[in-house]
């Protein structure tokens, strides 16, 4: 049981939700070891794209503190301000 409550919580780590790690558990009571590798990889690119996303959000974020804007209006209306050219 420590081994299952462990790998529960390494999954949760992994960005698997509890329904994908019930599954994974589940898979693998019926016939170890089928289909940790499809789900791991579809994780991986899960976890790729929103990693790209949150890059690229620092980026504008970084950007939009080096403009020094006052408040979000300004900086929207401005063509500096990087939310202004994402409108």
């Amino acid at each position: 049981m420590v081994t299952v409550l462990r790998v529960i919580k390494a999954a949760q780590r992994l960005g698997f939700t509890l329904d994908e790690v019930a599954e994974l558990l589940d898979v693998r009571e019926r016939r170890r070891g089928s289909g940790l590798r499809a789900r791991a990889a579809a994780k991986l690119a899960e976890v790729e794209a929103r990693i790209a996303e949150l890059q690229a959000a620092a980026a504008t974020l970084r950007a939009a503190v080096d403009a020094g804007g006052a408040d979000l209006v300004e900086c929207a209306e401005a063509p500096h301000c990087p939310p202004g050219r994402l409108t």
